[in-house]
């Protein structure tokens, strides 16, 4: 099946592109922990028992993964705007109703700014979010399996 395909060539990412990547990844990763943090923050103040010590240092971890979201926010806005081919897809695409930037950044950096996608059908199963039929006994549809666990967080 692959022989009778005409694939486009790799093009590997642009610098900004694999950039805004990497800040979206790791504003995914902080985001993880200060959920963690504010979790366990809610399960000692609801304990029998809780831990003043663990409470201060909870709640300062909330504020450094606070301000380094904040950060990352900033980096990823201002790498947005010193690229006019990046800025115009990011303008384009905040116009959607529901999509901010965050949601628009995430998408753009891992889809490559929407390369190697020659129609939206390719696009929406990448993402995971094409349905598809299970061919088992009963006829039940279901969302696809194949996903980008990044797209899918963002």
């Amino acid at each position: 099946m692959g022989l009778e395909q005409q694939l486009s060539l790799w093009q590997p990412l642009s610098k900004n592109i694999y950039q805004l990547r990497l800040l979206t990844r790791q504003r995914q990763r902080l985001q993880e922990l200060k959920t963690q943090c504010t979790n366990q923050q809610h399960a000692l103040q609801h304990s029998a028992i809780s831990d003043l010590l663990i409470t201060k240092q909870l709640t300062k971890l909330v504020d450094v993964y606070h301000q380094q979201l904040a950060a990352l926010e900033i980096a990823m806005r201002q790498l947005i705007h010193q690229d006019p081919i990046l800025n115009a897809r990011v303008q384009r695409l905040i116009q959607v109703k529901g999509l901010g930037l965050l949601s628009v950044s995430v998408m753009i950096a891992e889809t490559n700014g929407f390369e190697g996608f020659p129609n939206q059908r390719n696009l929406v199963s990448y993402a995971g979010y094409d349905v598809v039929e299970n061919h088992g006994g009963a006829r039940a549809l279901r969302y696809s399996v194949r996903q980008n666990p990044h797209l899918q967080k963002g």
